[in-house]
Formats: structure tokens, sequence, C-alpha cells
């Protein structure tokens, strides 16, 4: 149930965000509306940069951007910042810095959150999450299951 009213809560803040960066109140964001919204951001994206942005979520090909494309535009977003995060997140675990996590690495991990790992524990974790059989965890293998 929580989850449920955390989902309308972030609807209802994207809801907001889509309303204030909407300038004329038509429902849809224009590519002038999202320009304006990106230099407030101190960026500056080239006339190109805005039409691709708008294409690639524009699903109904009317060249400005709805609401529900919005949301979806901003769930991609989320996800990438998701991403972004667990790559960080790979990186500190990946002490020995191979792009990958070797079972003592696993094990200092494991240390770091509170768990004192057994050997045989190790074993378990690497044989779960080790999808690949190579005796090493690779960042896709790490996203996985930091997802599910």
């Amino acid at each position: 149930m929580a989850e449920k009213i955390l989902a309308g809560m972030k609807m209802v803040e994207m809801k907001k965000a889509f309303e204030f960066l909407d300038k004329n109140g038509d429902g849809r964001l224009s590519s002038e509306e999202v320009l304006a919204f990106m230099e407030s951001l101190g960026l500056n994206p080239t006339e190109t940069e805005i039409a691709d942005l708008i294409h690639n979520v524009d699903a109904n090909e009317d060249g400005k951007i709805d609401f529900d494309e919005f949301t979806e535009m901003m769930k991609g977003m989320e996800k990438e910042d998701e991403d972004a995060e667990l790559q960080k997140a790979f990186e500190v675990f990946d002490t020995n810095h191979d792009s990958s996590l070797s079972p003592d690495e696993v094990k200092a991990l494991l240390k770091r959150l509170g768990i004192p790992p057994t050997d045989s524990q190790v074993k378990e974790v690497m044989k779960m999450v080790d999808t690949n059989k190579d005796g090493k965890i690779s960042l896709e293998e790490f996203k996985a299951i930091m997802k599910s």
C-alpha cells in the first residue's frame, strides 16, 4: 500500500512540474517551452538537440510533449540516474579496478554492509549473481541483482 501512495505522490509531483513548464497551459510542451526550461538549468541546447529530445518521446508525433510522454521521459531519466548510481557503487567495491567483483571483493562488500560472511556464503552469492559463471561479477550482473 505504501508503494501505491508513493507512486501517487510522484505522479502529483510530475503533474505539477509539467504544469509549471507548460507556460501557455495547452497541455503540451512546445520546443520553446522545453528550451526555456533547459536554459533555466544553465544548459544551452541547440535546436537540433531539442528537436531530437522531443522526437524521442513524442509517441503521437504531434511535435510536442504531452503529459503521458513527459512521464515516460521522466521515468527514463530516473532509470539513467539509477544506473549511474549503481555504477558508482560498483566502482567503490571494485577495489582492483578490473571492472568485475572477485569473491574477495564480494566478501569485503558484505563486511561493509555489516554482514560478516563465511566462505560458503560468499560462494553462494557468487553462484547466485555470477550468471555467466566466469568466477566474477560484472557490472551488468551487479545491476541485475541490485534491481531485483
